[in-house]
């Protein structure tokens, strides 16, 4: 086969990491900040547990943002639950969903988890929420998951819920705590060192380091996957597949794709298969897990039953962010080349998502792309673009400048490369709000 695989699910985790651990600086000039007094929570709705309504002086809060379609958040659910628990008379946590419409969807993650969520949650609502807009905006931050430290009615830290450890917490009870001293306890601060390390070839070093997050935070997704390329620097590749099978084997749910990212990577390509399969026949719209078995077909140069795959998942979900990521599948999954039966089944998900959000700017321009390219529906691709400009959504004038930009390129029987839009969107944004 011999094509170069972009293994995303391990890539967008660690992205997501990152950018949630630089926004955690808070170097820019916000108004809500460290140091910043808290008194009357934000106006949510209350999933679990007691309503928090005010901050009370000598109680310390734990208030984590999180999302039922971050990755990342879920993956620190066991971490948290378990903080929750080894604190339970002494600090209150919060799992604050953010960026979400959907209640009952939420409720019903809630409920499925049980005693996996054993602390309060409570439902902000959409993008402007008063949470969002009085905690999260305010303070800068434009991803998750995201944790507020609270302690005598002021924020004393906001940071990734890995930053978390039993250390830590218990410096803000012993009324000791301070931001070096927490994060020298911080797991994900070791294993940012351990990264370090490995990058230097400093094996051992590394993976010490490595141990130490782990120790302090089993399920440390980074740490995890760093203990996955330290194995492979060495190249142990079958030990560090028989670790992600392990993982796998006490913990399904929360480490299948560490598992099969690792057999993709072995090229164990049948077993693979079989497994997303059974994943897809009871669950077939997760779709993280078509994603996959996208790959592997496109892999096998099966471009009929890709398409047949999300064709399916499309008809068996009419969530918008799903099917947004469906229409956009081969964004998310680069190294294989177009091809028409899976080009048609991503513009039927992308028309499917233009007719709950006609607005969406990404889908816009990949379904005008392709009705420009694949069935050469030129008028439907410049009624795609005029619609999406008519649209509302966020960073509307902006947008819709590159919209137009793109549509007078049409005019011009031309479709722009992906380049020239990326450089018209850098022009946009870098234009001053009138």
């Amino acid at each position: 086969m011999g094509k170069q695989l972009k293994i995303f699910f391990g890539i967008v985790m660690l992205i997501q990491m990152t950018a949630s651990a630089q926004n955690t600086g808070q170097e820019m000039k916000t108004s809500f900040a460290v140091n910043s007094e808290v008194f009357d929570y934000p106006k949510v709705q209350w999933i679990k547990g007691d309503p928090l309504i005010t901050f009370e002086q000598d109680k310390i809060y734990i208030i984590e943002c999180w999302a039922t379609w971050c990755g990342p958040c879920i993956g620190s659910i066991p971490h948290l639950n378990a903080l929750s628990k080894r604190f339970k008379d002494k600090i209150i946590f919060v799992g604050q969903n953010v960026w979400e419409d959907n209640k009952e969807r939420v409720e019903e993650f809630v409920n499925d988890r049980g005693e996996e969520m054993g602390y309060r949650i409570a439902f902000g609502g959409g993008d402007e929420s008063d949470f969002v807009n009085k905690w999260l905006k305010a303070a800068n931050l434009s991803s998750i998951p995201q944790t507020f430290v609270v302690q005598d009615n002021k924020v004393v830290w906001i940071t990734h819920p890995a930053s978390l450890s039993e250390g830590n917490l218990q410096l803000l009870i012993d009324k000791k705590f301070s931001i070096p001293a927490a994060e020298s306890m911080s797991p994900l601060k070791k294993a940012w060192d351990a990264d370090s390390l490995l990058q230097n070839d400093q094996i051992v070093e590394a993976g010490n380091k490595i141990d130490e997050a782990l120790k302090m935070y089993p399920g440390l997704s980074f740490g995890i996957y760093l203990k996955l390329q330290w194995f492979r620097k060495q190249g142990k590749q079958e030990e560090a597949l028989a670790y992600a099978k392990k993982l796998y084997s006490n913990d399904p749910e929360n480490n299948k794709f560490i598992y099969y990212d690792e057999l993709l990577q072995a090229k164990q390509y049948t077993t693979l298969a079989s497994l997303l399969d059974k994943e897809i026949l009871k669950k077939p719209d997760d779709i993280s897990v078509v994603m996959m078995r996208y790959q592997v077909f496109c892999m096998n140069d099966d471009y009929s039953n890709a398409a047949i795959l999300i064709k399916k998942a499309a008809a068996a979900t009419n969530d918008l962010a799903e099917l947004t990521r469906l229409s956009l599948i081969d964004k998310y999954v680069s190294g294989f080349k177009a091809h028409p039966e899976t080009d048609e089944a991503m513009l039927k998900a992308g028309q499917m998502v233009l007719s709950l959000e006609p607005g969406h700017y990404n889908v816009a321009i990949a379904v005008a792309e392709r009705l420009w390219k694949l069935n050469n529906e030129k008028d439907n691709a410049r009624s795609v673009l005029k619609e999406a400009i008519g649209a509302p959504k966020k960073n509307k004038e902006k947008l819709d400048k590159v919209l137009e930009l793109i549509l007078a390129s049409l005019n011009k029987d031309r479709f722009p490369d992906e380049k020239q839009i990326r450089e018209w969107e850098d022009l946009a944004f870098q234009e001053k709000s009138e």
